[in-house]
């Protein structure tokens, strides 16, 4: 998180920063369900290490794009959206993953989904996020010196 953070802050590149982030996810997701498919238990924990460095490496970089495009009042009501729907998956993701457990013996195919939906959201970002405009290189004039010039 703190890599990725610094990193997209340093290049100022939030959309690439966020979406390969969230594909390292997806990356590990499906390489978790392998291993839950191989008994591999060592490859299913680097695995799920992998899958939760990427997915929570995202988390803050995304949280930069909404003032991007919106402001005001539709900020806030996208956030809450976001918000929201983030809520819902925190619930909704654990009874489905045991409900796949539960049908068919195994977390393969819940991992398999979820990464595919995770996967969307990488997509997503890509088609519907612009880049960012190049850094601006002049420098609002120092405080001190402005003070100076108005006496």
């Amino acid at each position: 998180m703190l890599v990725n953070g610094w990193w997209s802050d340093r290049r100022r590149e939030a959309r690439r920063h966020t979406a390969w982030a969230a594909a390292v996810g997806v990356l590990g997701l499906i390489l978790a369900a392998v291993a839950q498919q191989t008994g591999s238990s060592l490859g299913l924990l680097a695995a799920l290490a992998l899958s939760a460095a990427g997915t929570m490496g995202s988390i803050p970089v995304f949280w930069s794009l909404p003032p991007r495009f919106m402001s005001g009042t539709a900020l806030a009501a996208g956030v809450a959206l976001i918000n929201s729907c983030a809520n819902l998956a925190g619930y909704f993701a654990p009874q489905f993953l045991g409900g796949m457990k539960a049908n068919t013996g195994s977390y393969a195919l819940g991992l398999f989904v979820i990464a595919g939906v995770e996967l969307i959201g990488v997509v997503l970002i890509f088609v519907f996020i612009r880049k960012e405009p190049p850094a601006v290189t002049a420098t609002a004039p120092d405080s001190a010196k402005a003070d100076a010039e108005l006496s």
